[in-house]
């Protein structure tokens, strides 16, 4: 039932965002973009259990314990010093769970607020988690409108990201901090192309703060600075990043949070990408996906971009790259292609991605399983229409 539900709610978002050009009709699609969203915010997410552990890792917090030094099933099992009657039933999904948080500060001040409300009733936990990235969304719609604005798009783009049922269901829907990280860098992206230093540094900071995926991006927004003035500007954002971990801090902190950050890049396969289909003609996809994936990077990094367009080019191909060349590919990841498709309207590749990731959630895996043949078709259809975007045969929404 599920695939059909989003496989229908896809074929309306086609027709919507390519055959809605007026601007008050625009308006009137946004508005209605809003109330999908609030309608899932007393909703229980279904497509994953990572909200339980943000509640999970807020109320260790809570209690005065490092949430990066200990995974929920020790705790639960009782084999650490933190007394398992702390956690209720609400937390039994993760009686198995032996991974340590990768869970980024940002979003740890939001599960300190929410855990504090769990024994009342879980769902008031939940509703306060979904709260700061429904407004996140709202406010990354009104900057993506700034964004289309400044660099002369079409007002239509919009659409793609605002009734995206990936971005909605991904992001209100199952509870992912993405679109916080993505409306902080929005942000910092608006101040920067305007020449305002010290406010994108900020914001910049706050959504590396959110999620990795920042560190990924930003070096392409210095590209247009001469060398000793973009050092300057990521050392700042270094240093101001640095200070949201202090209370965190711990010896055995980067030991733990480093390792963890290699093993869901590795060894956690929920993948979209080229993993499974490299293994089954090679089976040596842990040595050739890394290796491309840096050749990808050094390409792009050293491509010239001589406007904005050109760099938020560059940053949708080095998202493309993480999304074919990485083991661990989440669907809602490619909420971030999504975002640069709205900015960039000669590249739709994003849109057909977000619907094939979304039916490939695990949750329709008694549906679809893992069968390599349909990841074929897919990627063919992919492929087909990347090289006809980037060759142009393709007419933009825009047009």
């Amino acid at each position: 039932m599920f695939p059909i539900l989003f496989v229908v709610s896809f074929g309306i978002y086609f027709y919507l965002i390519f055959f809605t050009q007026d601007k008050n009709e625009v308006n009137a699609l946004l508005w209605f973009s809003i109330v999908f969203r609030l309608i899932f915010l007393f909703a229980i997410p279904i497509l994953s259990t990572d909200y339980i552990r943000y509640i999970f890792d807020g109320q260790l917090i809570l209690n005065g314990y490092n949430p990066y030094l200990f995974s929920p099933a020790n705790i639960l099992a009782n084999n650490t010093p933190i007394p398992n009657n702390l956690f209720g039933d609400f937390f039994e999904p993760l009686t198995n769970n032996e991974v340590y948080s990768t869970t980024f500060p940002m979003v740890h001040f939001v599960s300190v607020l929410s855990a504090l409300f769990t024994n009342v009733h879980p769902l008031i936990s939940i509703v306060i988690l979904r709260i700061p990235i429904i407004i996140a969304d709202f406010v990354l719609i009104k900057f993506l409108i700034k964004l289309l604005d400044k660099l002369n798009l079409s007002y239509s783009g919009l659409l793609i990201y605002a009734l995206n049922p990936l971005v909605i269901v991904g992001l209100t829907g199952d509870i992912s901090f993405i679109g916080v990280m993505l409306c902080f860098f929005a942000i910092g992206l608006y101040f920067i192309i305007h020449n305002k230093w010290i406010n994108a540094i900020f914001f910049f900071t706050l959504s590396a703060t959110s999620s990795i995926f920042t560190f990924l991006l930003i070096p392409l927004v210095f590209k247009k600075l001469q060398l000793a003035k973009s050092m300057a500007l990521i050392l700042f954002i270094i240093a101001l990043f640095s200070l949201f971990w202090i209370p965190f801090y711990h010896e055995l902190f980067w030991e733990t949070f480093s390792t963890n950050v290699v093993t869901n890049f590795t060894d956690f396969t929920t993948n979209f990408g080229l993993k499974h289909v490299i293994d089954s003609f090679t089976g040596e996809a842990n040595i050739i996906l890394p290796v491309l994936f840096v050749v990808a990077l050094i390409s792009i990094s050293i491509s010239r971009a001589s406007d904005w367009i050109s760099i938020l080019k560059g940053m949708m191909f080095c998202l493309t790259a993480f999304m074919l060349l990485n083991y661990t590919v989440e669907p809602y990841y490619f909420v971030l292609l999504v975002f640069f498709s709205a900015l960039i309207h000669q590249y739709h590749y994003a849109i057909i991605w977000s619907l094939f990731a979304i039916v490939n959630y695990p949750i329709f895996e008694p549906f679809l399983a893992i069968n390599y043949w349909i990841m074929s078709v897919e990627y063919a259809v992919l492929l087909m229409l990347f090289l006809l975007e980037l060759f142009g045969r393709l007419k933009s929404l825009s047009e």
